[in-house]
């Protein structure tokens, strides 16, 4: 809490200086300039704790804070697995039928979700069956999409035409 009280002082500290310099610097072009220093330091000061972050410590704590949640039982139980499983499935689903809208191309889409067998991992989304009249182009488009933001690799993607034969 300390790091975080210093960093909360020297960005209010930067900030009255900018604006100090500010009230009694001359209109015109040193204003300006004087502006975009302020400006400058104030950022600098905002992003100063992120060029001196130390990313072990940050690791570690990381893998600390997961173990005490391993601990305290916090990762989903078998009850409300199969909830969240079933909710994610649908969202994930939703998801990329609002971005193909997006793109122009209508379509249906059919999410199954993965984990590992002792359900102590969250579900995630591991395939992906698209379905519609779809141009090779579109399920090029998609694929894409679906690979950046869902994470779901074009091997686990299947794109279906509306008779059910494969594009």
């Amino acid at each position: 809490m300390t790091v975080f009280r210093d960093w909360l002082l020297s960005v209010t500290a930067a900030a009255m200086l900018v604006a100090l310099a500010g009230a009694i610097m001359p209109k015109g072009t040193v204003r300006k300039i004087g502006t975009m220093t302020g400006g400058l330091i104030l950022i600098l000061t905002l992003f100063k704790p992120l060029v001196g972050l130390d990313y072990g410590i940050l690791s570690r704590s990381l893998s600390q804070v997961r173990g005490d949640l391993m601990e305290n039982g916090s990762y989903p139980e078998t009850g409300n697995f199969d909830l969240m499983k079933s909710i994610i499935e649908s969202r994930s689903a939703a998801y990329i039928e609002d971005k193909a809208i997006q793109m122009g191309i209508v379509c249906r889409a059919e999410v199954v979700c993965a984990a590992d067998e002792e359900r102590t991992e969250y579900p995630y989304p591991a395939s992906v069956t698209v379905t519609g009249a779809l141009t090779e182009a579109q399920c090029g488009q998609l694929t894409r999409m679906i690979e950046t933001e869902l994470a779901i690799p074009a091997q686990a993607q299947i794109y279906r035409q509306e008779g059910g034969e494969t594009p």
